[in-house]
């Protein structure tokens, strides 16, 4: 048991699924506080070359439940929230690939600075060989079995884009309907076997250190997008506590 140390949990206070985690990590022992995005750039945080200190207390574990694009210098004056932003970003991003410190999620800095969502996700998933679900930019009408996807998101839309967003940009379409929503957490799959394409992307995900994703397939089996930041539908719940949580106790374990 760990009573020494502090558990941060960073995400927006109705995020159910960052409760239910946070409150499976305080009944371990731990001093388990969440805290707002917006609210980071309030708070003292040093990193070391193997501590993580938040407020003055060394941090063991943290679940970052927010796009690292958020703003989190809300307190700041308007003009120096944007650099306040970038030093907190640049922070945050150390302390979460710290090997001392246990990470949902951890990514590299490449996936952390670009704005677009899963973007670059989508490029390592693609060179490594994953199948992916093919995308193509037009402004034609869509098709009763297409999809498509906005830009810098992991929502798909089923109705008409407006006409500005597809005269300017285009808009991605996904051929096939998503079939199945995958969640990985920690070293288990939840739910029913994932396809092959599914299984390889959370195989390579879980390299990179990233420890809760949902991966939607389409009917083909093919990779559609990967969320980061799923919201976990309430019979999963439980699942994905227990494994997070089997992480952590073999975390401290090999401290």
């Amino acid at each position: 048991m760990v009573t020494d140390r502090l558990f941060l949990g960073v995400g927006d206070s109705q995020d159910a699924t960052l409760g239910h985690i946070m409150a499976a990590v305080a009944r371990t022992g731990i001093d388990a506080l969440r805290v707002e995005p917006e609210a980071l750039g309030d708070h003292s945080v040093t990193v070391g070359a193997s501590q993580f200190h938040f407020d003055d207390r060394e941090v063991a574990g943290i679940v970052f439940r927010c796009e690292p694009h958020w703003h989190f210098s809300s307190s700041f004056r308007a003009e120096d929230q944007l650099f306040a932003d970038v030093e907190a970003r640049a922070v945050w991003l150390a302390g979460l690939n710290l090997e001392g410190v246990f990470a949902v999620n951890r990514q590299d800095a490449v996936a952390w600075f670009d704005d677009s969502k899963w973007g670059e996700w989508r490029r390592m998933l693609a060179s490594a060989g994953v199948p992916m679900s093919p995308l193509r930019a037009t402004n034609r009408e869509i098709a009763p079995n297409e999809r498509w996807l906005p830009f810098r998101s992991t929502r798909l839309r089923s109705q008409h884009p407006p006409q500005e967003l597809s005269d300017r940009i285009g808009v991605s379409l996904l051929a096939d309907e998503p079939c199945a929503r995958n969640v990985i957490a920690g070293k288990h799959d939840l739910g029913t076997p994932l396809p092959a394409a599914a299984q390889s992307a959370a195989d390579l995900l879980r390299a990179h250190g990233v420890q809760l994703a949902e991966i939607t397939t389409d009917c083909a089996g093919r990779v559609c997008w990967v969320d980061l930041l799923p919201d976990i539908e309430r019979n999963q719940l439980g699942a994905v506590v227990d494994s997070l949580m089997e992480a952590w106790d073999e975390h401290l374990h090999h401290r």
